[in-house]
């Protein structure tokens, strides 16, 4: 089983320049997020699909269990697909405080952009920038929205421990950790919140 520890904040457009020239890797994506009910649960090949065509199967037994949970609960999936052709399918929990369950395997990144456009699922793209605090080595994540969510830019830094002291950056704003209306999958669906 996966846990993801994470901290997240918003970072204004005027400091943008500034962790471009800082970033060590530029990277472009795109997401999308099935509708609730849509990941196929396969029990005989412990595996998932959607419409019918397995995308993973063979998931080890503990993480099975936990995965079918979570589904069983209504948590979501979000299928990831970074450019040129790599494709992810994950399953998160819910945040407790700044960790939640996370589970991602690799999936066909061709069959799942079809399924996302062809069924048309609420998605975003993204660039993202990698940025390596001088002092400290923390290796920040930094998301640059393209499209509906334009001009918002969130960075992520992922953690050991709940605990884990890091050392924030100038340019972070305000923290959105654990907030539900900041998660890509409400940016996705809802656009960017108001307040």
């Amino acid at each position: 089983m996966g846990i993801e520890i994470e901290r997240r904040f918003l970072v204004d457009e005027v400091n943008l320049n500034e962790i471009i020239k800082g970033a060590s890797k530029s990277l472009s994506l795109s997401q999308w997020y099935p509708p609730i009910g849509t990941i196929e649960m396969i029990p005989e090949r412990q595996g998932l699909a959607i419409s019918s065509r397995i995308l993973i199967e063979g998931i080890p037994d503990n993480e099975w269990r936990e995965v079918c949970t979570l589904l069983s609960k209504g948590s979501g999936a979000r299928i990831r697909v970074r450019k040129p052709v790599e494709g992810w399918l994950t399953i998160k929990g819910k945040w407790e405080g700044a960790l939640r369950k996370e589970f991602e395997w690799p999936v066909d990144a061709a069959i799942t952009q079809q399924l996302a456009e062809r069924d048309e699922w609420p998605g975003l793209s993204k660039r993202r920038l990698l940025w390596t605090a001088n002092n400290s080595g923390d290796i920040w994540e930094i998301d640059v929205f393209k499209g509906v969510q334009e001009g918002l830019i969130i960075a992520e830094i992922e953690l050991e421990s709940e605990n884990q002291h890091i050392e924030l950056p100038t340019w972070v704003g305000e923290e959105i950790t654990g907030i539900d209306k900041w998660g890509n999958c409400s940016l996705a669906m809802n656009g960017i919140p108001k307040s």
